[in-house]
């Protein structure tokens, strides 16, 4: 496994330049990524990318083959009567894989969802925000395996 960096534009709302994702190395200098990103927009687990490997460690360059998987960014609120997370993961849990970054106030998680489970998971994510219990975004749309 290696870790590869990710840069992330300096402008975003959570402040970090960078994230470091395992991958594991395919070959003809290919590598797929074995995690769901917490806060790269554009890529999700199982995605093939290329490397610039000329500087120290690897850098991300591009997208060689994309999984099809999405990713969505959920941020949880540590809101009274919505302490645990598990609640509203019990109706995806089967459709999804998860990543977390535990921060003061909120609860972020990374889901990477596969393709034929997009509308359930969405439908679940948008009952949560409507009773405002959490906000999400598409991190990344997925796409046709390519």
């Amino acid at each position: 496994m290696e870790k590869i960096k990710f840069e992330i534009p300096p402008n975003e709302w959570h402040g970090y330049t960078a994230e470091f994702l395992a991958c594991r190395e395919e070959g003809g200098g290919l590598y797929s990524v074995q995690v769901s990103p917490i806060y790269v927009k554009g890529i999700s687990k199982g995605d093939i990318i290329e490397c610039d490997t000329a500087v120290e460690g690897r850098i991300f360059t591009k997208i060689a083959r994309k999984s099809g998987n999405w990713t969505y960014r959920v941020i949880v609120n540590k809101a009274p009567g919505f302490e645990n997370v598990q609640d509203f993961l019990t109706g995806i849990f089967d459709f999804v894989e998860i990543e977390e970054d535990v921060s003061e106030g909120f609860i972020l998680f990374s889901l990477c969802v596969r393709p034929e489970a997009v509308n359930k998971v969405y439908e679940v994510l948008e009952r949560f925000y409507l009773e405002h219990k959490l906000d999400f975004e598409e991190a990344n749309v997925g796409a046709p395996p390519t």
